[in-house]
């Protein structure tokens, strides 16, 4: 329980004071008080061990003065602990002090007299008045608090203000009211399972979070962390540089004192070799030679005229559209982008117009909508083959986990193509090539040939040329907005 206790005084300093505080079968007992100036502004403060009911205190203090008395019970304050007490006063200026908390989540209250006028305050920011008493003999006594706990951790200094008025002689004493403390716990993770890969090169960071009082510190336990990576025993942040490729095997224990500590299941994080910034291309490994012609997308804005016929027509098999706008180009990668109402994209090279040849693409897509198929194609120069000839190179269909090639050869029938499907996460970067010779088509992923047909009825008889699609196969379900990226476009002889 806390007094708030304020007075007039002769205009004498430091003359006036409050001699005792009584009430309710209580000690009470001073813990701060201000009284520089004319008159006093003090906090006694007592223990009750249950609820008071129809308890009187009163405060005694010299004179025949006018005063006041704000009491305030607190459930959940540390009986044990004193918090911080402070006091500030002022011949003039606007009221203000500070105190330094000791402990997180403390609240700070204050009380106040004015001894030149009867004149409401105005608060600081964040704060509330409790009491206000405008004295008929021209005197101000007030308390007023934080409005709600502080958050900010201790130590930190909470200030309590009026911003009105600024011309009055003042007195204030402030104080903390701690929060009861927490009693010991063990420590529980609450984070313990990061990424199961890394890779050489590729920084890595992952957070182990634990609770439990006082907070718990970490240490790696059995096994060893993948070397270049670190675990800050404080905050339970993994993180660095992967140096070697492989498994890493380990537990992480959280330990704070309290038994028992907490463990991490064993944990594995294999470490894949480096890539290339262009990953692994077939046309490296199987030794394709020079780059003829292709797009590596190093400018900003829509695809280059001179390179690609960029679509503005109906969508696949007529439903959306594909907007040109739906194309951007950022210095780095091509992006086209399928909204929730199909308004998608696609685009045929200007390049390249052969029979035959090697062509590879890097390609990403987002978690993608099963409706939304991002395509990488070889279609028919003039749009015109007798046996409706496409290579499919990389078509994603409503099985998001999947990429598939297809290659059409006929136009119809029950037998008109071949294919193959590929488990393969395509939100990462991939690189999807096609060889076309005479002696037939090979599709490559990563440099791994997963698709081959050499039949000779099977090859195109027309020249092709590359076309990039997100197509839209609506089923009258809601669309997620969805996203395919093109690193670059290359082809080779």
């Amino acid at each position: 329980m806390i007094a708030f206790v304020s007075a007039d005084g002769p205009a004498v300093t430091g003359s006036q004071q409050f001699t005792s505080v009584t009430g309710g079968g209580l000690t009470w007992r001073l813990r701060k008080r201000t009284n520089v100036q004319y008159g006093t502004a003090e906090i006694w403060q007592a223990v009750a061990s249950s609820i008071l009911t129809n308890a009187t205190v009163t405060a005694t203090h010299n004179g025949s003065y006018q005063a006041s008395i704000t009491v305030a019970t607190f459930t959940g304050a540390d009986t044990a602990t004193d918090g911080a007490v402070a006091g500030a006063n002022g011949p003039t200026g606007a009221p203000s002090a500070s105190l330094t908390t000791t402990r997180t989540g403390s609240w700070v209250w204050g009380v106040g007299n004015d001894w030149s006028r009867a004149i409401a305050r105005t608060v600081g920011s964040g704060q509330t008045k409790v009491d206000e008493f405008l004295a008929s003999n021209g005197d101000t006594f007030w308390t007023q608090r934080q409005t709600v706990p502080g958050t900010a951790t201790a130590p930190s200094s909470v200030r309590i203000n009026d911003t009105a008025p600024t011309t009055d002689k003042w007195n204030m004493s402030l104080i903390e009211i701690l929060p009861a403390p927490t009693p010991p716990s063990a420590p529980v993770f609450t984070a313990a399972t990061p990424p199961a890969t890394a890779t050489v090169g590729t920084a890595y960071t992952y957070t182990f979070a634990a609770t439990g009082n006082p907070a718990p510190t970490f240490r790696v336990s059995s096994g060893a962390l993948p070397a270049g990576l670190g675990l800050n025993s404080t905050t339970g942040v993994l993180s660095g540089t992967p140096t070697t490729a492989g498994p890493a095997t380990f537990t992480v224990t959280a330990t704070n004192g309290v038994s028992p500590d907490a463990v991490t299941p064993s944990l594995t994080i294999t470490v894949n070799p480096a890539e290339s910034p262009d990953g692994t291309q077939a046309a490296v490994v199987f030794g394709w030679g020079p780059v003829v012609t292709g797009d590596e997308f190093t400018y900003t804005g829509a695809p280059n005229p001179l390179k690609w016929n960029v679509y503005n027509s109906p969508g696949h098999a007529g439903n959306g559209i594909r907007s040109p706008n739906a194309w951007a180009v950022d210095g780095s990668v091509a992006t086209v982008s399928g909204d929730s109402a199909g308004t998608t994209g696609g685009m045929s090279a200007r390049f390249a117009q052969q029979q035959y040849g090697r062509w590879e693409a890097r390609m990403r897509t987002s978690d993608r909508d099963p409706k939304y198929h991002p395509v990488l194609i070889l279609w028919p120069n003039n749009n015109t083959s007798p046996n409706c000839a496409e290579i499919d190179y990389a078509e994603g269909t409503s099985d998001t986990s999947k990429i598939k090639f297809f290659l059409h050869y006929a136009c119809s029938g029950s037998n008109f193509q071949t294919q193959a499907a590929q488990t393969i996460d395509t939100t990462q970067w991939h690189n999807y090539a096609v060889q076309w010779t005479p002696s037939g088509i090979t599709g490559y992923i990563d440099a791994v040939p997963w698709f081959t047909d050499t039949d000779p009825a099977h090859q195109p008889t027309v020249g092709m040329h590359q076309t990039i699609q997100l197509d839209w196969f609506p089923d009258g379900t809601a669309t997620k907005p969805s996203q395919m990226q093109v690193d670059w476009v290359r082809v080779y002889a």
